[in-house]
């Protein structure tokens, strides 16, 4: 694997992640930095696949609620420590820029270091 750019954030929730094409939670937001993300669920992703997703925030006084919506290209999945879940990693591709700024907010007030 490439050594990342940025180091990844993990978040005090794991926050759905909707497939916007079918509408459908495809997983739980593990991690995520300006440039990736990584998906944890209990199916297998496409590999090389372009996702039209949104991230559900949290409802409360910061993001009452709102979505983050954005492309990616998953890159790799393979089993995460759990057995029963499977980690994506994924690239953004497309975001606009006021998507970017919400995911700095949600790195800067939701955000903690291992």
């Amino acid at each position: 694997m490439n050594k990342r750019e940025l180091k990844r954030r993990h978040l005090l929730y794991y926050l759905d992640i909707i497939d916007k094409e079918t509408g459908k939670t495809i997983g739980k937001l593990g991690d995520i930095t300006e440039k990736g993300l990584l998906i944890l669920s209990e199916a297998n992703q496409e590999v090389n696949k372009i996702l039209d997703i949104k991230i559900k925030l949290p409802d409360n006084d910061l993001f009452d609620g709102e979505y983050i919506s954005l492309q990616i290209l998953t890159l790799w999945s393979e089993p995460d420590k759990n057995p029963d879940i499977i980690g994506t990693g994924c690239k953004i591709i497309s975001i606009s820029d006021d998507e970017l700024f919400k995911i700095k907010k949600l790195i800067t007030y939701l955000g903690f270091d291992d």
